[in-house]
């Protein structure tokens, strides 16, 4: 799975995630072919990016390579908050978000 631009997608494209709006509402299931009615309902509502099957490996490892990386920023803005177990409990739920959803930040 890749992140695309949603101006970049084809017709034909499969979602590797679930599309959700700002606000957490289901948009699109994972697994649904992209058709160009789709695409201009997701520019329509806000969506920039979303998730494209592939079997490119070098675009996989890129993905996973960025997506680590994201992590590791994300365990660093919490490392001065190691006592704080609500915070810390906070940090565990952004990186199981982060690890499960893509997050265009």
């Amino acid at each position: 799975m890749i992140p695309k631009d949603l101006s970049d997608v084809q017709e034909g494209d499969v979602l590797a995630q679930n599309v959700m709006d700002f606000t957490g509402n289901l948009l699109v299931n994972k697994g649904a072919k992209l058709t160009q009615q789709l695409i201009l309902q997701l520019q329509s509502r806000g969506i920039r990016k979303v998730i494209i099957e592939s079997n490119d490996p070098e675009a996989l490892k890129l993905f996973e390579d960025q997506k680590a990386q994201s992590i590791s920023k994300i365990e660093k803005i919490f490392t001065d908050f190691e006592g704080n177990n609500s915070l810390m409990e906070l940090k565990k739920a952004v990186i199981s978000y982060y690890k499960n959803n893509y997050v265009d930040f």
